[in-house]
């Protein structure tokens, strides 16, 4: 596991310093929790994404990682062959930055767990998201609360949900933003398979 300083600075030293060490390579968890990486940061992480061989877990959560940066991300995911966890977690991809990323992970085809929440995807991010499930084969867990998706958005992933096998807990807090109805009609639908928090 690795866990650099918290300032761009600090990620660089320990980039290099780990690279040097060969380290990189045997590397399996990558924890950038509140880094302050930006778009500039997440460039240069993902410059070297092929090098982590053997990186399940990323964790990018708290970032201010926007459209630029999540492109760049996506760029580098598909070289992650051993992924099975990413948190993009309160980052600022908005619509912009989902719709790459959304491409890139299928492509991670052992990702089991995707953590998406307060991003600003609004409902066509909620589209965007419901038309990449069904590409991630062996996908578990799915966290997507407070991105503006209301009842219209909710329904898009809802209406996936049956092309997603393996999903097994669906993460969807945003309750001011949604009608009881709508909530009562997916947990009808899908509660006894899924484990949907709401």
């Amino acid at each position: 596991n690795l866990r650099p300083s918290s300032n761009a600075f600090g990620i660089d030293a320990t980039f290099a310093h780990i690279k040097d060490d060969g380290m990189l390579k045997i590397l399996n968890s990558l924890i950038l929790f509140r880094t302050g990486l930006g778009d500039e940061g997440v460039t240069k992480l993902a410059n070297i994404l092929p090098e982590f061989q053997l990186l399940e877990h990323l964790n990018l959560c708290h970032n201010l990682i926007g459209p630029e940066g999540a492109t760049k991300l996506a760029d580098g995911l598909p070289s992650c062959e051993q992924l099975t966890c990413i948190d993009l977690r309160v980052n600022c991809l908005g619509v912009a930055g989902i719709r790459p990323i959304a491409i890139a992970l299928p492509k991670c085809t052992k990702l089991t767990t995707c953590k998406l929440s307060q991003n600003n995807l609004q409902i066509e991010g909620a589209r965007i998201v419901a038309a990449m499930l069904p590409t991630c084969a062996v996908l578990k867990e799915l966290y997507v609360s407070f991105n503006g998706f209301h009842d219209a958005g909710v329904n898009l992933l809802a209406n996936a949900l049956h092309l997603c096998p393996t999903l097994s807990v669906l993460k969807l807090y945003d309750t001011r933003q949604l009608s009881q109805s709508t909530r009562n009609q997916v947990t009808l639908k899908y509660g006894d398979r899924i484990q949907i928090a709401w």
